[in-house]
């Protein structure tokens, strides 16, 4: 039998390995966008005091926009989303972008 630090770990298979999918979506923003939205309605209707049934199929269909952008986004390519979220959060435009011609320099 062989122990654990004996183990091989192909490190190409497991970077090639898809993540774990509901509905086509990464499960870990599946579910966290359901919460987020179940944590919204509950929310408003603390905050309103609003128990309709209106707002809990508002809330559902703010769920299924959600829903369609993320998975428009992991369509093609299972990390998608980690891709959107890497340039949203490092690549970002500098404050005088607009200012100076839409170009990527601080000044012309």
């Amino acid at each position: 039998m062989t122990s654990l630090d004996e183990l091989e770990i192909d490190h190409l298979a497991i970077g090639l390995t898809k993540p774990a999918m509901r509905m086509g979506v990464p499960m870990i923003p599946f579910f966290m966008s359901i919460l987020l939205c179940f944590f919204g309605w509950m929310f408003y209707q603390a905050a309103s005091g609003s128990t309709s049934l209106l707002t809990m199929i508002v809330f559902a269909l703010l769920w299924c926009v959600v829903y369609f952008a993320m998975l428009y986004l992991t369509f093609h390519d299972p990390f998608g989303l980690k891709i959107v979220w890497i340039n949203l959060l490092y690549f970002r435009k500098h404050q005088t972008h607009v200012f100076w011609g839409h170009t990527d320099s601080y000044k012309p």
